[in-house]
């Protein structure tokens, strides 16, 4: 598992800590949702952009087919959140479940 360091640092503000705070946190996963897309972006030396938005959309939809199957069915309800259990079912296992599905 790759380990990402997040660190912010805030100097001399004049607004409400709680303002930047969720301000980061909704950056933070924009930045994730990207991070998840590059790792099912599929590979093409096409130059066409039309093709390659396309493999973009597809990339972004498969991530969250994914985060939908764990909420819905690797989780489970706890008092004030939910309990997601990410390492039964991570990304890379169901890109390769995927990837080995005949083609009919």
């Amino acid at each position: 598992m790759e380990f990402n360091p997040h660190v912010d640092v805030v100097y001399k503000i004049n607004t409400n800590l709680d303002y930047i705070y969720q301000d980061y946190r909704k950056r933070f996963g924009i930045e994730t949702s990207y991070r998840l897309k590059n790792i099912c972006l599929i590979k093409t030396n096409n130059k066409k952009p039309v093709l390659r938005l396309l493999f973009v959309g597809i990339s972004f939809l498969l991530v969250n087919i994914w985060v939908n199957i764990l909420w819905l069915r690797i989780s489970r309800k706890r008092k004030g959140s939910r309990l997601i259990y990410r390492t039964l079912f991570a990304l890379k296992q169901m890109l390769t479940f995927l990837s080995q599905a005949p083609i009919a």
